[in-house]
């Protein structure tokens, strides 16, 4: 690899592809582990919806099945939510108006995929049975749709607070203001930044 250059726009050649291709690969799935567990994640299939009860006693019968965890168990065990990495805005001091992640949805979903349950098992197909038997008594409702449609005064909040985590202003406002206003043409546009 002496004096090898890689430039924006290369193409190089990955090393690894031929063991998986000719069928030589070998994945997590191919490995055996003594005692190993496997878990399964019960997904909302709603955007958005209140949780009027989980029954998960049929998924706790089943044979095979060693926890069936809810945000229920969650709580028991003392297990808080999820809060970020930084929770005040870097540049202003101003602070985020966040909510915690919750580990399983409780009372609320708030978007498809939300974790509602955890199911864990001797085997994956143990598992997979168990979770769809786990009854989530779903409530929808009216969802949020995208960015700028959650930035309305009238979007379905999905939270107590409104659904801008920040808006930050960086710089002196009033002398862009005032440009603007001297400005022979003023052009406009609306641009999305991924989530990230």
């Amino acid at each position: 690899m002496d004096g090898f250059v890689s430039r924006i726009g290369d193409a190089p050649k990955r090393r690894e592809d031929l063991r998986f291709i000719t069928g030589h690969g070998r994945y997590l799935d191919d490995m055996t582990f003594h005692g190993l567990a496997h878990a399964v994640v019960l997904r909302s299939p709603h955007a958005h919806a209140r949780i009027a009860g989980i029954d998960a006693a049929a998924a706790r019968a089943v044979p095979g099945v060693l926890a069936v965890l809810t945000a229920a168990e969650i709580a028991a065990d003392g297990l808080s939510a999820l809060r970020p990495g930084a929770e005040t805005n870097t540049v202003t001091g101003e602070a985020f108006a966040f909510e915690p992640q919750p580990l399983l949805a409780a009372e609320k979903v708030r978007h498809v995929g939300e974790a509602v349950a955890l199911i864990v098992a001797e085997t994956l197909a143990a598992a997979k049975d168990a979770a769809e038997l786990v009854a989530v008594d779903y409530r929808p409702l009216p969802p949020v749709t995208g960015a700028s449609a959650a930035a309305t005064a009238d979007a379905p909040r999905l939270w107590e607070q409104p659904n801008v985590v920040v808006d930050a202003l960086v710089g002196d406002g009033a002398a862009t203001d005032a440009a603007f206003a001297r400005a022979t043409h003023v052009a406009r546009l609306d641009t999305h930044v991924q989530r990230v």
